[in-house]
């Protein structure tokens, strides 16, 4: 938890509002400790007496504990907390009027909170609209510039695919055996973090979707184990190696020569777009939906095996050596992760420069799909290559991918 908080990730807008709300509320706080008698005189409030300052000082602590609250909760992107400062911030201004009609408290301080708390909450409420609004661009973005090219789309099913590919190397199956290990007492580990990693994962099981779900999610938009479904993307398996086919006939003519590069180029555009079209159309709804689902999964089956204490009971380096050691101990199943995790980083790659490159791919476009300058000089986005890979990261994604795939039968 100490670490989420310390590295926020995908904090949702109107969590950034509540922990700016609660940062506010600690420098009042602050301000309050320290200089009471100043705030009074600025609210117009009667003078203090010594008690008086105190007990004026023990509300600052309680704005202070208030304001650490919200600025935790808003890191944490706590949705259920983030939905009760909606419930209770607009109940301040009439309970802060109310007050002021009675004579109960001065005009300007019932005044200044009533409208810090307003102004709070229509911020939230206009950040939570916002966020509601995130999936459907995913169906608003279709029809413009890029056609029927939808980038979310492929973003979604670029997560789905490295799912997939994880599924097969065995990770949630490692998971949730290790899980059960951990229920039975069967697993070497002390009371530390990855206790407690683990019994959040295992509370969280009837929230997630099984093994079974998942793979009707791979099977619709991806078309894995078809076997004659309508429902799936029968069309994908198809489109994937024409792509890739005709991506590294590109490279193996040397990028693009001087005997047909524009034909080259032109057919790369039509079965790259063929390929983006077929992603973004079973990339939109709910699969955009799961594709967040897999991604939170994941990013948690990673947090657990990357654990010291995991690691240690399985005497490995990476996540990787734990789950081919449970693989092969629990499931008789060789270790194949290496190979997975190569598919799954290099076809996340291709479907990365798909989604950047929606303008390029679209019809009418007079610009090159590839850039032949970039790739002779061997340009790299490196760390940051399924952000926004270059075309010599594609080249390479392409080669590393049919090279597993060779490999691997």
């Amino acid at each position: 938890m100490l670490g989420r908080l310390w590295k926020v990730e995908d904090q949702s807008r109107a969590a950034r509002t509540v922990e700016a709300f609660g940062w506010l509320l600690s420098v009042e706080a602050i301000v309050i400790l320290g200089a009471p008698h100043g705030v009074a005189s600025a609210l117009q409030l009667p003078p203090f007496l010594e008690q008086g300052a105190g007990y004026f000082r023990l509300t600052g602590l309680f704005v202070g504990g208030l304001g650490m609250l919200y600025v935790v909760s808003g890191r944490l992107s706590a949705e259920g907390f983030v939905f009760a400062s909606l419930l209770h911030r607009p109940l301040a201004p009439p309970v802060l009027a109310t007050l002021w009609y009675v004579n109960l408290i001065p005009g300007p301080l019932a005044l200044a909170f009533a409208l810090q708390d307003l102004a709070g909450f229509l911020w939230t409420v206009a950040a939570s609209r916002a966020d509601v609004r995130v999936p459907a661009t995913v169906d608003a973005l279709a029809g413009t510039v890029s056609g029927d090219l939808d980038s979310p789309s492929i973003r979604a099913t670029e997560l789905i695919y490295v799912a997939s590919m994880l599924e097969q190397a065995k990770m949630f199956e490692a998971v949730d055996r290790l899980v059960q290990l951990f229920e039975s007492g069967r697993l070497p580990i002390g009371r530390g973090l990855a206790t407690g990693k683990i019994g959040t994962y295992a509370k969280a099981k009837a929230l997630r979707m099984s093994e079974r779900e998942r793979r009707a999610v791979y099977r619709r938009v991806l078309g894995m184990d078809a076997d004659g479904d309508d429902t799936s993307n029968r069309d994908f398996n198809d489109l994937w190696l024409r792509f890739l086919s005709a991506v590294a006939s590109f490279a193996r003519a040397g990028a693009g020569a001087v005997d047909s590069p524009a034909l080259s180029q032109e057919e790369i555009r039509k079965v790259g777009r063929d390929l983006a079209a077929n992603l973004s159309r079973h990339g939109y709804g709910m699969a955009y939906v799961e594709a967040r689902e897999l991604q939170g999964q994941i990013r948690d089956m990673m947090d657990i095996m990357s654990d010291r204490e995991i690691l240690s009971a399985y005497g490995a380096r990476d996540l990787w050596q734990v789950i081919d050691s449970l693989a092969s101990r629990e499931f008789g199943a060789a270790g194949k992760s290496a190979r997975y995790r190569s598919m799954s980083t290099s076809g996340a790659t291709v479907m990365a420069w798909l989604a950047t490159k929606s303008d390029e791919l679209s019809l009418g476009s007079l610009r090159p799909v590839l850039n032949v300058d970039e790739i002779q000089r061997h340009v790299t986005r490196g760390a940051d290559v399924t952000a926004a890979p270059s075309d010599y990261d594609l080249i390479t994604a392409v080669d590393e991918w049919l090279k597993q795939r060779l490999e691997g039968g």
